[in-house]
């Protein structure tokens, strides 16, 4: 796959001039995981008539179904070809905490998990109002009365998640979020190169 070669000369280059400007450090590649290592899950279908949104039965639905999504090629490649390069593997998703036994399910199957450094989900000061809201009115965190968003999830955790681990995040495989990961200093690569992005 030519594009691979291409984006590891970029990330490559990319690398060499932080190192310049930072000195040594760890490196670590943020990867997502819906939309970049697997089909996006829909969350509309008839399954989720008359469920209330983003509530536990709602999550309890999704998660079932996200165990059918197809894993994304072109994402499996980059993540085993960042591991060979040295990268910390890092996989930072918006999937809340009940998807880890789902989660980690579908990286095994697609070949990935045993690359996995880390893994960082939507954390519950990020979710409580859902289930919550009238206790949650006024939180710090709750944003207006609106669900925090994977943009807002992923800027709150990634100083988070580099201060903890003692290094920085270099890369970033995402199907969205650019701006974020770049606004951190991240070189992105996007999954829509290999067709990620898309509903499955």
């Amino acid at each position: 796959m030519l594009w691979i070669e291409w984006f590891m000369m970029l990330i490559k280059a990319f690398v060499k001039n932080v190192e310049r400007e930072g000195g040594a450090m760890k490196k670590l590649a943020l990867v997502d995981v819906d939309g970049t290592l697997v089909m996006k899950t829909s969350a509309n279908g008839d399954e989720f008539e008359g469920v209330i949104p983003f509530g536990e039965d709602y999550w309890e639905l999704w998660n079932k179904s996200t165990s059918k999504a197809k894993g994304l090629v072109g994402g499996v490649e980059m993540v085993k070809r960042l591991k060979r390069e040295g990268y910390v593997i890092v996989v930072v998703t918006v999937r809340g905490a009940s998807a880890r036994g789902v989660t980690v399910k579908k990286l095994k199957e697609i070949g990935v998990w045993d690359l996995v450094d880390h893994m960082y989900f939507r954390p519950l000061v990020c979710e409580r109002w859902y289930w919550k809201k009238e206790e949650n009115v006024g939180r710090r965190d709750w944003r207006n009365g609106q669900k925090w968003g994977s943009d807002q999830v992923k800027d709150y955790l990634i100083p988070i998640i580099e201060r903890k681990l003692g290094g920085k995040f270099v890369v970033a495989l995402e199907d969205e979020n650019h701006e974020v990961m770049r606004k951190h200093g991240m070189m992105v690569v996007d999954a829509a190169v290999w067709g990620g992005g898309k509903e499955g």
